[in-house]
């Protein structure tokens, strides 16, 4: 077992106060640790954008940063956005294209999307 560290971080409105590995990834974290599987692993280089997230209102690859790192923030996953009816024309237009092929890639379209949208107000 490698070096651990206590965080404080909060992820879709729920606080959590872990004792997490300094070298788990942020997905990994909520992923294996606290069973949150929204936010998917795929090319784990930050390419594929499947572990897309907001941490702090900032749009990141959940593969690419360290759950260590976010002690303190605030942390938004597809879940997340999906609860908060954000994304529901999203969905919706998603639902009417058909475009189940791409599934792997929903979080970082939905994520990029509603950001988008957020720097246009």
């Amino acid at each position: 077992m490698g070096e651990k560290r206590n965080i404080a971080v909060t992820i879709n409105g729920k606080n959590y106060k872990e004792e997490v590995e300094v070298r788990y990834t942020l997905a990994d974290f909520m992923r294996q640790q606290l069973g949150l599987t929204g936010t998917h692993l795929g090319c784990e280089h930050g390419v594929c954008g499947a572990c897309t997230v907001r941490v702090d209102g900032v749009v990141v690859r959940g593969c690419l940063m360290l759950a260590v790192q976010c002690d303190g923030g605030r942390v938004e996953t597809i879940e997340g956005v999906a609860d908060s009816n954000e994304i529901a024309d999203l969905q919706q237009d998603i639902a009417v294209w058909e475009a189940t092929s791409a599934s792997v890639a929903f979080p970082k379209l939905e994520e990029q999307a509603v950001s988008s949208d957020q720097a246009n107000r």
